[in-house]
């Protein structure tokens, strides 16, 4: 049945001199809520929030084989000449892209066993080879100051650091210092980093650690022996190693692994003495490891383990003689290990694919059946439970479909999403699915396929596309065939416009870049407008390098700004009011590391002064208002800070080094538990409503309750009362949106910081916490947000007084206009903007759109408020590409 009109716009076409040849974009990486990726036709690295503007170049020179990926960054190796390799460090901005070391560092391999990122944080450790220490063990942290070698085997020979794994929050990896392959654990230290287990004090004949696995909280491995292998079990420590089996094996086979975390269990394929493979499984104790299949003597078997399962059984590949090949399964236990099913009888199998992705309790994978062909299948675990999800490909042609990606989104199901060849041509599409056959609809059709992983990034999949218009470029899509497409095109030069961007409130005026002279060469100066011709002027603010006003704090009344490399190669930092007159620099030059964040009217930043190191500095946008905070760590090397958030009018940041948090108010800077004694046991959200905080409360064994305060242990309390848990929580003003699951349906509630004024105003209908989504703002005397309808997905624009009864759609989408996405308060009204611009008050009499979608090419801009005015830039045949203001 039809499922959408869809009309698709290019998400930014990056080769623009050939008609239906494309950049072929590859390697989508997330990063915090940008993709970062890189593209072919020209060689070069992009990263892109889904807009035209927002897609910006990070320069050439990158290889796409990441040295590793942490939370917010990536850590990439630059080669500006074949003998130059550099660490770089990218956070998906051109601000946030420098070079790391100074000393020329080459990744090992683009290996996952290389390197490992510490979960919750933007420290990464890897192996990385450098000439005076050879392959060793690295740590960075994203930051310069923060990056350093650990030489576990002194002088030029190697100590080969790899098989990283996280196990309970701790760093492990094997390394050789001389002694052997071993497992060693580090804290991103020289001093703590150590020895845990050496396999060849407990046994002579043996050396070395393979296939370290974490299930749960121990991990498994294996170390030779003469004829075999042993099993050990560990929970991480010296004295928690165990011995759980030896397995006799032919010359030359390593064994291969995979995890059922669902189960429990490590399984594992090793050929023996008496047959070419047989699959084993062990639960950490000698009773419990055993074999599974027992193959006949000099039979040709082979497995492949998938590491995706579904939920009570383990669903694997195996070869023989028999069934050819085909999927079996598993509960664990000799007599529950069987074949699945014979997709297609007879020696030469179905050639299934190891389950490639796990979706809703589902494994998937594709099989070659007859009357299909190639296409997609999933499965419980159980025969009755395979089935065939779709013939994408009808008949005898094969769909050879490929998972992208899964989308999963608060107040809406989740997703998959797949490409697939739909015609005997090659021509494909992409399709979205709930997991079953009525709800697996197409996205959009295209002339190429992708058999590319994209990345998830806030809720929408970023992957590479492609038409015959433009070839192969960057789509993105939020699971629905209206939220698939290619975003914008970015290669219209419009000569004769000044073509403002990088739009920003300086106190009462706005602050801005433009071609100035209006002639097309891009040459871009700083101005500042208070919304009227005579009171926009330029400003003698240096624009960085990389583009413009990058990284702006924004306090009350100014701007404070980092600018444009100096003669010496660094930046000062600035403030700004938007005036000539109220633009000075407030420092010498500095190594600013990172961005500003400002509280009121001071803001925050860490800097290398070349005296102190890297330190916290603060300024109130006086020269006298603008020092060092703290020199917490004396020397050139400096801390180690990082986490900016917001508490209660005061700074809260991370040192990395000691591992625990700190506050600031611009004067001192302390550990959080000697500030706040009565919250050690609690989390920040970075969520504040009417002077209070919203915190999590941690309770054994994985119970988080939502609570709030005022800073004061009287003032600390549950918000919900008896309600346990919230999720997607929200804040505007002094009001606060969450959702909460009830049975089989979710819930919104409306809370302004107390027990008692906490009260559900919606069941069946839910805040959406999308990528493109008006997030909860306040609109006069209501407040507005995006909202889905959980029984049919149906999408509009909600407000609420804060009773069940004033709570309702103010905005329904329409086929030629659609929904807003974003929001800015103005004149006591809110500002949506989508493919129009509205203005409303929270009632459905009370919303307008103020510019029609003709106004503008693709999406309207939201507009920046300063002052009394609302600023944007916007096109015209008449005057081209110019800065344009709302009044009240």
């Amino acid at each position: 049945s039809p499922a959408a009109a869809v009309t698709p716009y290019l998400v930014t076409d990056l080769k623009t001199d050939t008609e239906g040849v494309g950049s072929n974009p590859y390697q989508f990486v997330a990063l915090g809520s940008r993709a970062l990726f890189f593209s072919q036709s020209p060689p070069n690295t992009w990263s892109t929030d889904g807009t035209a503007a927002g897609t910006v170049s990070l320069g050439s020179g990158f290889s796409p084989d990441l040295v590793g990926k942490t939370a917010h960054k990536a850590i990439l190796e630059r080669r500006d000449s074949p003998n130059e390799p550099r660490l770089w460090v990218s956070d998906g901005t051109p601000a946030g892209t420098f070079e790391l070391s100074s000393q020329r560092v080459s990744q090992i391999a683009p290996l996952s066993r290389f390197s490992v990122a510490l979960p919750g944080t933007d420290r990464l450790f890897f192996a990385a080879l450098e000439a005076a220490t050879g392959v060793e063990l690295w740590v960075t942290d994203g930051t310069r100051a923060g990056t350093r070698t650990i030489d576990l085997r002194p002088g030029p020979e190697s100590s080969f650091p790899s098989d990283f794994f996280i196990l309970r929050n701790h760093v492990y990896f094997s390394a050789d210092d001389g002694r052997g392959i071993s497992l060693w654990t580090t804290d991103g230290t020289a001093q703590g980093t150590r020895l845990v287990f050496d396999p060849d004090t407990t046994q002579r004949q043996t050396r070395g650690i393979f296939q370290p696995t974490v299930v749960g909280n121990t991990v498994y491995f294996f170390s030779p022996i003469g004829d075999g292998w042993f099993l050990w079990r560990s929970n991480g420590e010296p004295n928690g190693t165990v011995k759980l089996l030896a397995i006799p094996t032919i010359p030359g086979a390593f064994p291969i692994v995979s995890v059922a975390p669902h189960l429990g269990k490590l399984f594992f394929v090793l050929p023996n003495e008496n047959s070419r493979g047989d699959l084993w499984v062990t639960n950490g104790t000698i009773a419990g490891t055993r074999r599974l299949t027992v193959s006949p003597q000099g039979a040709e078997v082979a497995f492949d383990l998938g590491p995706f399962q579904p939920r009570g059984r383990f669903v694997f590949k195996r070869r023989d003689l028999q069934h050819g090949d085909e999927l079996w399964t598993t509960d664990g236990s000799p007599q529950g290990t069987k074949l699945l099913r014979d997709f297609k009888p007879g020696p030469l199998g179905s050639f299934p694919s190891p389950p490639s992705v796990a979706f809703r309790g589902k494994a998937y994978f594709w099989a070659q059946t007859d009357g299909l062909g190639e296409e997609l299948w999933s499965t419980d675990g159980t025969p009755a439970g395979t089935r065939p999800l779709a013939d994408f490909c009808p008949g005898g042609c094969s769909g050879r479909p490929t998972p992208l990606g899964v989308l999963k989104r608060v107040g809406a199901p989740p997703r998959m999403i797949l490409s697939a060849t739909t015609e005997e041509s090659g021509r494909g599409a992409f399709y979205a699915t709930d997991g079953t056959t009525a709800g697996t609809i197409p996205l959009t059709d295209l002339a190429a396929l992708n058999d590319i992983p994209g990345a998830l990034v806030g809720g929408r999949l970023f992957f590479q596309g492609g038409d015959l218009q433009n070839g192969r470029e960057p789509w993105s899509t939020d699971g629905t065939p209206a939220g698939t497409a290619i975003v914008a095109d970015l290669a219209v030069d419009r000569p004769g416009s000044s073509s403002p961007q990088s739009l920003l409130r300086a106190g009462s005026r706005l602050l801005f870049a433009a071609d100035l002279d209006g002639d097309g060469t891009d040459r871009l100066r700083a101005a500042g407008s208070d919304g009227t011709a005579a009171g926009t002027l330029p400003l003698d603010l240096p624009l960085p390098t990389f583009q413009p006003l990058a990284g702006v704090g924004e306090a009350e009344h100014f701007a404070l700004v980092p600018t444009a490399f100096e003669r010496n190669g660094k930046p000062r930092l600035y403030r700004t009011d938007g005036t000539p007159q109220g633009t000075v620099a407030l420092t010498p030059t500095l190594d600013l590391i990172g961005g500003l964040f400002t509280i009121g009217d001071r803001g925050y930043f860490v800097a290398d002064d070349g005296t102190h190191g890297t330190e916290l500095w603060t300024s109130d946008g006086t020269v006298a208002g603008t020092h060092l905070v703290v020199d917490r760590k004396p020397g050139l090397e400096g801390s180690r800070l990082s986490g900016f958030r917001r508490f209660l009018g005061r700074l809260v940041l991370r040192d990395d080094e000691v591992g625990y948090d700190l506050v600031s108010d611009g004067a001192s800077l302390r550990p959080f538990v000697d500030v706040y004694p009565f919250l050690a046991d609690f989390g920040l959200r970075g969520i504040e409503i009417g002077g209070k905080a919203l915190i999590d409360r941690f309770t054994p064994p994985n119970h988080v309750e939502p609570w709030i305060t005022d800073g004061t242990a009287a003032g600390t309390m549950p918000l919900l009362g008896d309600l346990a848990e919230g999720l997607g929580f929200e804040a505007s003003g002094d009001r606060l949106l969450f959702v909460r699951s009830e049975g089989d349906t979710q819930s919104t509630y409306f809370s302004n910081g107390t027990p008692e004024g906490t009260r559900k105003i919606a069941t069946g209908v839910v805040p959406s916490f999308e990528f493109n989504r008006v997030p909860f703002s306040q609109a006069g005397a209501r407040w507005v947000f995006s909202a889905v309808r959980l029984d049919d997905g149906a999408r509009a624009i909600w407000a609420t007084d804060g009773t069940p009864e004033g709570t309702g759609p103010v905005l329904l989408p329409t086929e030629d206009v659609g929904l807003p996405n974003r929001a800015a308060p103005f004149a006591g009204r809110l500002l949506l903007a989508g493919r129009a611009l509205w203005i409303t008050d929270g009632t459905p009499a009370g919303t307008e759109i103020v510019i029609e979608p003709d106004g503008f090419f693709g999406d309207a801009p939201l507009p920046v408020v300063a002052g009394d005015r609302a600023f944007y830039s916007r096109f015209d045949e008449e005057t081209g590409q110019e800065l344009w203001a709302l009044r009240p």
